[in-house]
């Protein structure tokens, strides 16, 4: 713990040093200071409310049934949303079904002792990977009902290690760990975890619903004119390398390309769209301004917030980061029904072994892989249509992670 705990306040040193000339670190640190009197500010009207911590973006939309759920059923019941990063804080700070949105302050013995006297929860809800040791431990000793949902244990994590000593002690802290899969719950069990229940991964809930309400502005619509849609999702430089390389002789003239990147900044935009030398449009100019006949087959999102809804046009999708450290969320296209590719690094993520079993995702190694995977999809329209039933099928029949869990934590009165 010693260690732990000095880590924390190195990092913080860290954060504060980047601070000066990276943006995130800016927000990250400025989002944290003063937070005692900050917050005493924002909770004064708040009385034991459920409190909701998610790490980044990705995980809140993991959470989000599960708190819409608590909003619709509980309406008098307060909730609270923290957040550890600010890429998810500053795009749902304004987020409608809480009643305080706030950065977690770091974790340290006297952050968490002060942050939990403040907040005072009547349940604590953590997020698939979220295990903040002194947070943990606060909540145990004030005997506050602790669970995680939609959690993933492998065999190489830190609790399963000798000297994970004091993350396992962490575990023993939740009232209830909800896991996606029966593997993680034996892993848990073979270190003496036992208050594990399976429940399917509530990203499927999630995006499901976001599936049925979907409305995009008329010019993407226009852009599309209707002709096959390919789109490249959250995206980094080495998946734009293959694609590049690979629509210069294989892009067929029915077809088009919608680039969402990960990166958005104004020099990383020019910079693709040079690199993609073909007349290329960029959604910052066209949007909700009318593009009908264009001959672009190019559209750039240079905008965050929408590609969940992009997919919905899409009858392909190339899924980003796989050559990175992981690849991004392969359900928000598969709802729509499309078959799915991407990168090496998919390892964390059930969903890409079993689309890969099922036969509608493929993961490649290299711009040859792909061009075998495309050209297989683009002239075979049967092949293409089948494989898209299959993606939709296997979401739709994984739905009912939030019904599990709610109907747990009713039964048992956690909640």
């Amino acid at each position: 713990m010693f260690l732990y705990n000095i880590s924390i306040r190195v990092y913080y040193i860290l954060v504060f040093v980047f601070s000066f000339f990276n943006k995130k670190a800016k927000l990250f640190y400025n989002g944290r200071k003063n937070w005692q009197q900050l917050y005493a500010e924002k909770l004064k009207t708040i009385k034991n409310p459920v409190w909701v911590h998610c790490s980044s973006l990705g995980e809140f939309e993991q959470g989000r049934p599960l708190i819409e759920w608590i909003k619709k059923e509980y309406p008098n019941k307060q909730i609270v949303v923290t957040f550890f990063s600010p890429s998810g804080f500053e795009i749902q700070k304004q987020y409608k079904s809480a009643d305080a949105v706030l950065y977690l302050p770091l974790d340290t013995p006297k952050n968490a002792v002060d942050f939990i006297h403040l907040l005072q929860p009547s349940i604590a809800i953590f997020v698939k990977y979220e295990f903040w040791l002194n947070y943990l431990f606060q909540l145990q000793i004030q005997h506050i009902p602790t669970v995680i949902i939609s959690a993933k244990f492998r065999a190489n994590q830190i609790f399963f290690k000798w000297y994970g000593k004091h993350f396992k002690k962490a575990l023993q802290c939740f009232t209830t760990i909800f896991v996606q899969d029966e593997y993680s719950k034996s892993m848990l069990q073979t270190i003496g975890i036992h208050q594990v229940e399976v429940a399917n991964d509530t990203r499927f809930d999630r995006v499901y619903q976001n599936s049925l309400q979907v409305q995009l502005p008329n010019c993407i619509h226009q852009f599309c004119d209707n002709k096959k849609i390919i789109v490249l999702g959250s995206v980094w430089q080495p998946d734009e390398e293959i694609f590049i390389r690979w629509y210069k002789t294989n892009l067929p003239k029915n077809w088009k390309i919608i680039w969402v990147p990960h990166e958005i900044e104004t020099s990383k935009i020019n910079q693709l769209k040079s690199k993609i030398a073909a007349p290329t449009l960029l959604y910052s100019e066209i949007n909700n301004q009318p593009i009908e006949g264009s001959p672009h087959q190019h559209l750039i999102i240079n905008t965050i917030g929408m590609l969940s809804k992009i997919y919905s046009v899409a009858s392909i999708a190339y899924i980003g980061g796989g050559f990175g450290s992981s690849i991004h969320n392969i359900l928000e296209p598969a709802v729509f029904g499309m078959p799915v590719i991407f990168g090496p690094k998919y390892h964390k993520f059930n969903e890409a072994f079993d689309l890969i079993n099922e036969g509608s995702a493929f993961a490649i190694q290299n711009e040859q892989q792909l061009t075998v995977i495309l050209n297989k999809l683009i002239k075979n329209e049967s092949e293409l249509t089948r494989l898209s039933s299959i993606s939709n099928k296997y979401v739709v029949n994984n739905l009912g992670g939030t019904k599990t869990i709610t109907d747990y934590l009713v039964s048992k009165k956690i909640i």
